[in-house]
């Protein structure tokens, strides 16, 4: 049996959905790949500054709520993520006086709030950690190419550079934690500004990218964009794609559970109907014929119910094997076990390999692998509705039928034998 799902992956599955229905491309900054991160940064912040349970769950719903305004409105989003976040957390369940330290926790990571507490200071530092980290200038690009795509806002290299001194300049680490892992390269990235600035200011031309890397990154980012290549997800960052595809996988789990669980509910709950009908009711149709119909249709509801049901729930086979031609051409998806079943084990551990090798191939296989259980899960709750509907509507008509029948039939007075 599946596990219960926690609150705080419940809000990253709506998270993800809610970026995915609402976002563009265009936000190259702010997006679910932000989110991860932030969450990521607040539980290693968090758990190092002594949060623990609840506090720590909090800060962590708080960090994946933090910029879903960003949807509705761009600056200043805060007040419409704490507002979605109370939504939500209301829907299930959530104490008040949780939902109000969620709330505090997302509104103080406007740039203009004061953080007071332990669980506001880890998420302000969580929020902000790239200020004192090298992926610092790649991350500032984006939010640049961002600003200029979404709200068109453009900048020269001198006043993104001045722009970003002061902003940097203005910022500070509350924690302790962060403040030791991350003052040092903060420093280096404030001096590191001013020298820019001040060849910018001198008609010097400068790389605000912070080097050929990071200019390489963006050349590729922008070639990939271009030509629309199914890759530029990956290029997004690591850590944020693969959140993604572990959150997605928990879901496929659960809502398989989910459509197993229900059919089985209606397969024992429809052969206990069909015991009772057959041991009973069957015994009074001699004295009763005008039950027959009603108790037939009865009968042939539970019947269709339970085929449904099953078809449900059912497994599909396959064949379980695949060739080496099809790891070449990448065709075969090792990924679900009803590919490599029964293949010999030093043909799987080479065709793994192969696709390891091979980052767009594993990622692909991904990808295709939530495809196929979207289309199997997209049957499985087809037949459960199909199962549902005959079960609610057969069931309300056989009911009607019955005291029909009963009102017609039951109250005849019974004909006499005249006497001679």
């Amino acid at each position: 049996m599946a596990s219960e799902t926690t609150i705080t992956e419940k809000a990253s599955a709506w998270v993800f959905r809610h970026f995915t229905k609402k976002l563009t491309d265009a936000y190259y900054y702010h997006n679910f790949t932000h989110t991860a991160e932030v969450v990521d940064a607040v539980v290693r912040i968090g758990e190092a500054s002594g949060l623990k349970d609840r506090d720590l769950e909090i800060v962590v719903l708080a960090a994946w709520f933090h910029d879903t305004g960003i949807t509705e409105v761009y600056h200043h989003h805060e007040e419409q993520s704490a507002e979605f976040a109370a939504r939500f957390l209301k829907k299930h369940g959530f104490d008040r006086d949780g939902i109000d330290a969620v709330r505090r926790c997302i509104l103080v990571t406007d740039i203009n709030a004061e953080p007071t507490t332990l669980q506001e200071k880890v998420i302000r530092d969580a929020d902000l950690e790239h200020i004192g980290k090298k992926e610092f200038w790649a991350k500032a690009e984006l939010l640049r190419e961002e600003w200029a795509a979404v709200i068109g806002e453009t900048y020269s290299d001198e006043a993104w550079l001045r722009h970003q001194l002061e902003f940097v300049a203005s910022r500070q680490f509350y924690t302790e934690i962060a403040h030791s892992w991350h003052q040092e390269v903060l420093d280096e990235n404030l001096e590191r500004l001013r020298e820019l600035l001040a060849e910018a200011e001198q008609g010097i031309a400068v790389d605000t990218a912070q080097g050929k890397e990071q200019k390489e990154k963006k050349k590729k980012k922008k070639k990939k964009k271009n030509k629309k290549d199914k890759d530029d997800l990956i290029g997004r960052g690591d850590r944020g794609v693969e959140t993604m595809f572990r959150i997605t996988a928990r879901n496929h789990v659960n809502f398989s559970a989910m459509v197993d669980s229900k059919a089985n509910i209606m397969i024992s709950i429809n052969a206990l109907v069909i015991s009772v009908i057959i041991s009973v009711l069957f015994r009074k149709l001699d004295t009763n014929p005008y039950m027959a119909i009603p108790t037939f249709v009865f009968l042939a509801v539970c019947l269709i119910t339970i085929v449904y049901a099953v078809l449900a729930s059912r497994p599909k086979v396959t064949t379980g094997v695949f060739t080496r031609e099809d790891i070449m051409q990448k065709r075969a998806n090792l990924l679900f076990f009803g590919n490599f079943y029964n293949v010999p084990v030093d043909d799987f551990e080479w065709g793994m390999r192969e696709m390891l090798k091979d980052k767009n191939y594993l990622y692909g296989s991904m990808i295709r692998d939530f495809y196929y259980l979207g289309q199997v899960l997209g049957k499985k709750y087809q037949y459960l509705r199909v199962s549902y509907n005959v079960f609610m509507y057969g069931f309300v008509f056989s009911i009607l039928l019955y005291v029909i029948m009963f009102m017609l039939f039951a109250e005849q007075p019974i004909d006499l034998i005249p006497l001679n």
